[in-house]
């Protein structure tokens, strides 16, 4: 980890029955847990309510740090869009479908982080309950390309997260 230039915060722990799970952070100082199971699990439907269904890397170099988690996790570019003032945004995957993707961290965000986007049946409602509860809304609601409509957040401790509402059809 250290030789790709990356951080162990957290040295794998393991717990008996459940699996292993550490903290790391990238060369640009996203940190994350990693944890492997003890057993094998079977896939969650990503399109559930409360399901983590998207992955999303500010960073201070995304072509360095998408090395970098291709080293550990075997994750590859698959295509890229220009967002125009905001740079190109990279989606990567593992060989299947698209799993996150990765931009220049904007300057009023402090640091390089991880965002994860929780599936939802309606953003308008999840924004409007996460805000009677203490968050902050970031950025929109909005449509993204494909149809999607997300909102950023911030929670009461300043933690970021997001919300996905698939595509009506």
């Amino acid at each position: 980890m250290s030789a790709l230039g990356g951080r162990v915060y957290h040295e794998p722990l393991h717990v008996s029955g459940i699996g292993s799970v550490a903290v790391i952070a990238d060369p640009f100082g996203a940190v994350l847990n990693v944890f492997a199971p003890d057993k094998p699990s079977k896939m969650h439907d990503l399109s559930l309510p409360g399901e983590v269904c998207w992955h999303e890397l500010l960073s201070d170099d995304p072509e360095a740090a998408l090395a970098f988690y291709a080293q550990i996790f075997g994750w590859k570019k698959s295509r890229d869009f220009d967002m125009g003032p905001i740079g190109t945004y990279v989606l990567f995957n593992s060989g299947g479908p698209d799993i996150g993707g990765l931009f220049k961290r904007p300057s009023h965000i402090p640091v390089s982080a991880w965002v994860y986007y929780v599936q939802v049946d309606n953003v308008d409602l999840a924004v409007a309950r996460a805000t009677s509860k203490g968050a902050t809304l970031c950025n929109g609601p909005m449509t993204v390309p494909g149809g999607a409509r997300i909102a950023q957040l911030s929670d009461p401790q300043g933690a970021a997260f997001a919300v996905h509402e698939n595509p009506k059809v």
